[in-house]
């Protein structure tokens, strides 16, 4: 099965896998997989191979293909039996790499802690999701914390393995799908594992973070119009977000987390960013937004409504996009042949 059909078949499939299962730790899944690869992948190339820029770009490109191998070849199996199994298997790799219920119980489980155990239950829910110091901060903190790592993370975690997957899919069926998507989490990955700027990854870890950095630049542009799009959706103003993410997304250190964080602070209408303490160090980061509302446990809440609201929006947004690539010069064609008949006609 090809085509618009089969492609939304598929991403019903990996959304509704996603909804109803989300991360189950009892499940052997492949992100866990790719992190427990990626260590032994380093220590044989860095043994083997003296140039430590080499020797992680090839560790990098051996758990790349290892991975895509695994998904291909069980998705290209499936076909074979039925066309129906082959889009439950690449639905299946799909539903891996998106994280839309996870990141959602994240962010709402910090909420119900400040609401249920106040302050101190609020750090501790938080500190499973973000790398600064959480001991210092109040509710206010706590609250940024949280919607930071929400916009930050959709990009990574959503938007990102839709993309690609539907890349793939033009590219190459269901298995083009299942085989992008699951690159892009590799990438992923590797870079939460490779990608620090210390004496022992800043040379090894360069092409996993460079390369990391290309395969989400385009999402994150795109999670602008879908952040817009979201809000027309919760009835807030679309033109905010538009202007706070160009004014702001540079704020931020990375080349595209700054494009989520900043739309969820022109959505909410809040103001991210400012000092933080790593390490027991404080950074004093610019801000991002500068919206009239203060940082309060409700708005963490409203950002695990945005980012279903948003994960939907966006699928919606590639499935518009690819048929218009798709049945646009057919449209053309028509519309050239009735002119052209009307002329003849006259």
């Amino acid at each position: 099965m090809d085509g618009i059909l089969g492609l939304t078949i598929l991403l019903i499939l990996a959304l509704g896998f996603d909804a109803i299962f989300g991360d189950p730790r009892w499940l052997p899944h492949p992100v866990r997989g790719i992190g427990l690869c990626a260590i032994p992948f380093e220590k044989i190339t860095r043994a083997i191979i003296s140039n430590q820029k080499l020797a992680g770009i090839i560790s990098v490109f051996l758990n790349i293909a290892v991975w895509c191998t695994l998904a291909g070849l069980s998705t290209t199996g499936a076909l074979k039996i039925s066309p129906w199994f082959g889009l439950l298997v690449s639905g299946i790799w799909i539903y891996f790499t998106i994280a839309i219920n996870d990141l959602a119980s994240h962010v709402r489980r910090v909420a119900e802690a400040l609401e249920s155990g106040g302050v101190e239950d609020g750090r501790k829910a938080v500190s499973m999701i973000v790398g600064r110091d959480t001991e210092v901060l109040e509710e206010d903190g706590i609250v940024r914390a949280g919607l930071e790592s929400a916009g930050e993370n959709l990009i990574d975690g959503v938007i990102s393995a839709l993309f690609w997957a539907v890349i793939g899919w033009w590219i190459g069926g269901p298995t083009g799908a299942a085989t992008l998507a699951i690159a892009l989490r590799v990438i992923n990955t590797l870079d939460a594992t490779y990608g620090y700027k210390n004496e022992r990854y800043l040379h090894f870890g360069w092409c996993a973070a460079r390369l990391d950095d290309c395969v989400h630049f385009i999402p994150a542009r795109l999670t602008t119009l879908a952040m817009m799009l979201t809000a027309l959706c919760m009835h807030t103003s679309p033109m905010r977000v538009w202007r706070i993410t160009l004014i702001d997304h540079g704020h931020h250190s990375s080349p595209n987390s700054g494009w989520g964080e900043a739309a969820l602070a022109g959505l909410l209408d809040v103001t991210l960013g400012g000092p933080t303490r790593y390490a027991g160090k404080w950074a004093d980061y610019p801000t991002i937004g500068n919206g009239a509302r203060l940082l309060q446990t409700p708005l963490l809440r409203e950002a695990t409504r945005v980012i279903r609201i948003a994960s939907i929006v966006f699928t919606l947004l590639m499935l518009a996009g690819s048929a218009i690539i798709l049945y646009a010069p057919d449209v053309f064609c028509v519309i050239l042949s009735l002119v052209n008949s009307e002329q003849a006609g006259s």
